[in-house]
């Protein structure tokens, strides 16, 4: 019983002490890749998304704070993101279903304060 004993515990040690110089290893093998930064090529990007979310972007007719603080900007139907899209460019936004007379019980309510 013995013998398995060593066999496992040494097999454990060798183990621990793989992963610790593994662990040693790895943060000196990810610094030397990440500082590669280049400072033009960063800015020139930055200046691309720049230009074409101004471009895309358009100005809000009214913007509204939600009480949990998001903010809504209110564009109008012909001016929304999608009607930029190629396939789309040109075309108007479908009219609202028209609902049948007697299916609003406002129009109920209405009638019954007429009388």
């Amino acid at each position: 019983m013995a013998p398995s004993t060593r066999s496992s515990s040494s097999i454990i040690a060798k183990f621990v002490v793989f992963l610790f110089v593994a662990f040693m290893l790895s943060p000196g093998l990810s610094i030397s890749r990440n500082q590669t930064l280049e400072p033009q090529k960063e800015l020139q990007k930055l200046r691309r998304i720049r230009a074409r979310l101004r471009k895309i972007n358009k100005p809000a007719v009214k913007t509204i704070q939600s009480p949990d603080g998001d903010v809504i900007d209110c564009v109008p139907n012909h001016l929304q993101p999608a009607f930029d899209h190629p396939q789309l460019k040109g075309q108007k936004p479908l009219d609202p279903p028209e609902r049948p007379k007697g299916s609003n019980p406002a129009d109920e309510l209405l009638k019954s304060l007429q009388l």
